[in-house]
Parts: structure tokens; C-alpha cells; sequence
């Protein structure tokens, strides 16, 4: 149970916020942590994972329905892997911070059959969503009308608003 250097921490916090935007880039370190955290299986390797978790805005649910499990209250300071189960409960709570102050924007898309479909972008800020809405090409309007039904959710993988 090794301690990870702080860049090592940071950078898996950052690969599993991306992996909630597409779990096509979910990083081997980021595997190796989410699928060590309680509610989580491993399901024999990384690609399994990514199947398992490929609907849109399911690791980030999972993540978040998982925080108060991954807090590793049993062990005190001074145990034997304390610093091990601190930093694991450190890297989580990074995550889930960064995925509570997303927010979900409503934006309605154009598909090539001409079927508007409704989805969320999930961001910090509104400029960030709307970036994302822009570089996606299939972009139509901004909407406001939460009343209508959801078809697909996609998320920016730029949290920083």
C-alpha cells in the first residue's frame, strides 16, 4: 500500500473527472483507484470497466452515490496504512467536489434524421457548457424548459469553467 506523490494523486483526480466526461479515456491509474474504492468492482481489467460503466453520466452517479463509503473512518492516525486510506479518501473527495459543482446545462441538439433530441452538459460555469455545446457540431440552441424529456447526456471534459 505505496503513497502516491501528490502529482500522482492529482493526476489520477483529474483523469477520473475526465473518465465521468468519456469513459473511453479512463487512465490504468485511475483504474487502479476507482476499482480498489468501495462500490466499485474491477471487472477483470480496465475494458471491462468502461463497458460496465459506459452509459452517459454513470460514473459519475456511482462516484458520487459512493462518497461516505470511500471516507476510511477506521483508520486512525498512526496505524499502519493510515497515510495510505487518508490519501485514497483525499483523492475521492477531490473528485466528488469537482463533480458536486458541475452543474447541469439543458441544450437541445439537432440529429442528421432531424430528430431533436434534449441532453444535459454537465460544467462548472456556463461558459464552459456552452464551449462544449460550440465545438460540438451537431450544437443547435440553448433551452431553459426542464419539462422535456432527457434522451442523451454528454459532458465537457473542461471542469474549470
Amino acid at each position: 500500500m505505496k503513497v502516491l506523490t501528490q502529482k500522482q494523486a492529482d493526476n489520477i483526480a483529474r483523469d477520473l473527472v475526465t473518465a465521468c466526461a468519456d469513459i473511453k479515456k479512463l487512465s490504468e491509474n485511475a483504474y487502479a483507484f476507482i476499482s480498489t474504492s468501495n462500490g466499485f468492482a474491477c471487472h477483470n481489467n480496465r475494458i471491462g470497466f468502461q463497458l460496465a460503466h459506459r452509459e452517459p453520466g454513470r460514473l459519475r452517479a456511482k462516484i458520487l452515490e459512493h462518497k461516505e463509503r470511500n471516507q476510511y473512518t477506521a483508520f486512525e492516525k498512526g496505524s499502519k496504512h493510515y497515510k495510505y486510506y487518508k490519501q485514497k479518501r483525499d483523492i475521492y473527495n477531490v473528485v466528488c467536489q469537482i463533480l458536486e459543482n458541475q452543474r447541469a446545462f439543458t441544450y437541445t441538439l439537432v440529429e442528421t434524421s432531424r430528430r431533436i433530441i434534449k441532453v444535459y452538459v454537465y460544467a462548472s460555469s456556463e461558459k464552459a457548457a456552452r464551449t462544449f455545446v460550440a465545438e460540438n457540431p451537431r450544437a443547435y440552441t440553448l433551452l431553459r424548459d426542464d419539462s422535456l424529456s432527457v434522451d442523451y447526456m454528454f459532458h465537457p471534459e473542461n471542469t474549470n469553467g
